[in-house]
């Protein structure tokens, strides 16, 4: 695999931005990666991405030096075996309620002895059988970033054990679906809601070595991560910006073009 050297960056004290990427298109993900942003985060649980696709949209990634994680929807070993051998860089595991999760997370992003990832010296990860797999392992167990996402009341309650789980990189609190978890859909601010986000930070700033992940929607969000921490940044995804830059350009044109009033 390629190095790109986040988790050194991480120790080094540097805030690294990313986005979530929906859409199936690998120039998507290339012109992230032009514009300079430090990872994309490929959504295989919200989106219609697949695994027909998927190297496309790493190789786009790759191109630009930048690196590539995926989410999936839940810490299946075959899933994250699956992605990992298709050449991700990092997984993101979302739901992670117990510490059993956490440790399926970890164990299969590591090879033996560290772990118990799947042995294939003839995928995309390995330079289908180009690269000296032992290099390759080692490589993969010291780089592959392993991301849980806290976003049910369970692991919120379990949060201080999951944190604790060796070999775990990043925690992110999903205050989403956090908050129909408990029973406030809709209410990613409510009090309740950010109460349990900060009791999740402060298990993360707790545990050394741990690193806070932190999703903002919008960029005057960035205060609110810094507070609590975080230094692992998802902004918003791709749908979603490049909607609202349209909606905004529209706007403006229209302004332009059919003046209100006298």
């Amino acid at each position: 695999m390629r190095r790109y050297g986040l988790k050194g960056r991480l120790d080094a004290g540097q805030t690294l931005v990313g986005t979530f990427v929906s859409l199936p298109e690998p120039g998507i993900v290339e012109a992230i990666g032009y514009a300079g942003y430090d990872f994309v985060v490929i959504d295989m649980e919200h989106s219609p991405i697949d695994f027909g696709v998927l190297p496309q949209m790493l190789a786009g990634a790759d191109s630009t030096g930048m690196a590539p994680l995926v989410r999936v929807g839940t810490c299946d070993a075959n899933w994250i075996l699956r992605v990992l051998e298709s050449g991700a860089a990092g997984v993101i595991a979302a739901h992670v309620r117990t510490v059993a999760d956490a440790r399926t997370l970890v164990q299969s992003c590591r090879y033996p002895p560290e772990g118990n990832r799947g042995v294939n010296s003839s995928t995309r990860a390995s330079g289908y059988g180009g690269a000296n797999f032992r290099e390759h392992a080692q490589q993969s167990n010291d780089e592959i970033l392993t991301v849980a996402l806290i976003e049910d009341l369970a692991g919120v309650e379990a949060v201080e054990a999951i944190v604790a789980v060796p070999g775990l990189d990043i925690v992110v609190p999903g205050p989403g679906d956090l908050s129909a978890s408990l029973g406030l859909l809709g209410q990613s601010d409510h009090p309740t809601v950010r109460e349990e986000v900060e009791r999740i930070a402060r298990a993360v700033r707790a545990q050394s070595g741990l690193e806070l992940g932190y999703h903002i929607v919008s960029p005057v969000q960035v205060h609110r991560s810094r507070a609590l921490g975080a230094r692992f940044l998802i902004y918003s995804q791709d749908s979603r910006v490049l909607c609202d830059a349209y909606r905004t350009a529209l706007a403006t044109i229209r302004d332009q073009i059919e003046p209100s009033g006298p």
